[in-house]
């Protein structure tokens, strides 16, 4: 008889009596949850049957809705689309703890050495009686984001989108819940303006630029590494008139003679009306290879990747 461990339990199928669940199998491999397997070591059955369920359960729930709900765009559109994809992704990243979608069961399977296999159950009947009921709620609120004026920077009307960006993921989720269990969808009046505001954020997310605040001469050689990875997070320079003004400075510390670690102090900010500042950080960079100039396109990849997170975590807060 197949054997499940349910958080450190064995039990046996055939035990179970349950009503009529809607479920889904998640693999989980060490890719998908380092700290889920780094807690239960290399042997994943007697990790489960020993390990404090206080410590798994939480892991194995988050790690499966996670990988349950993720986006997965073909590598053409992440790279084209990626600030938008990871804004997309960090907005479902605080869905994932909504009451709705938590599963009455969490079962992790151990399927072999270097798989888990975690089977998540609802039951049916409620699943789809509350999606169907917070769909339509989700549904009329659509139409709040009809009169959002388009005579603004794809920045500023970006942020107006946001609660729309919300609600859009969310219905993806509960509808992708309801599909997968062959469950009734409710009709749903505003699908084909769902339909427009997911496209027409996307292609506010990724149209996102910026020019350079007029540099000091000697800054002026880190603007080719720079350019490049702000674009590789999705922001373009262009000489168009700019959602933001990019301000930057760089200063190197020497190399460290014990660790020979490059040593830098970063600063960057993004600029909006009138120069006041968007979003700006300070950063302390350390970059241990052998040559500078290397360095120095690593460590300006770190302020480009610090100042995207920082711009994201701007944008939620406008919900």
């Amino acid at each position: 008889m197949p054997v499940f461990m349910l958080l450190g339990v064995s039990i046996g199928i055939a035990a179970l009596s349950v009503p009529a669940q809607a479920s889904a199998n998640v693999p989980l491999t060490i890719e998908d949850s380092p700290a889920l397997f780094s807690l239960l070591g290399e042997d994943l059955e007697a990790g489960l049957e020993n390990t404090n369920p206080k410590l798994v359960k939480p892991l194995v729930l988050q790690s499966a809705l996670k990988k349950l709900f993720a986006l997965t765009p073909s590598k053409k559109r992440r790279k084209k689309a990626i600030f938008d994809i990871r804004l997309r992704q960090d907005i479902r990243a605080s869905l994932r703890s909504l009451a709705l979608i938590q599963p009455e069961q969490v079962e992790p399977l151990v399927a072999s050495d270097t798989l888990l296999e975690v089977v998540l159950s609802w039951n049916d009947e409620q699943l789809a009686e509350r999606a169907s009921q917070r769909l339509q709620v989700l549904d009329k609120g659509l139409s709040a984001y009809l009169r959002i004026s388009q005579n603004k920077s794809a920045f500023e009307q970006l942020v107006d989108y946001v609660p729309a960006l919300y609600n859009l993921e969310e219905r993806k989720m509960l509808l992708q819940l309801l599909k997968s269990n062959k469950l009734p969808q409710p009709s749903l009046k505003n699908k084909r303006l769902a339909e427009f505001l997911d496209k027409r954020i996307s292609r506010l997310a990724k149209s996102l630029i910026f020019n350079m605040k007029a540099l000091v001469r000697e800054r002026r050689r880190y603007e080719p590494d720079l350019i490049k990875a702000m674009q590789s997070e999705g922001i373009r320079f262009s000489a168009k008139p700019p959602d933001f003004v990019l301000d930057y400075a760089l200063y190197s510390d020497g190399q460290d003679e014990e660790s020979n670690a490059w040593l830098y102090e970063g600063s960057i900010s993004l600029l909006g009306k009138y120069g006041i500042p968007i979003v700006s950080i300070d950063l302390t960079i350390e970059e241990t290879v052998k040559d500078e100039e290397q360095a120095e396109a690593l460590a300006l990849a770190k302020m480009s990747t610090a100042l995207s997170q920082n711009l994201r975590a701007f944008l939620l807060k406008k919900r």
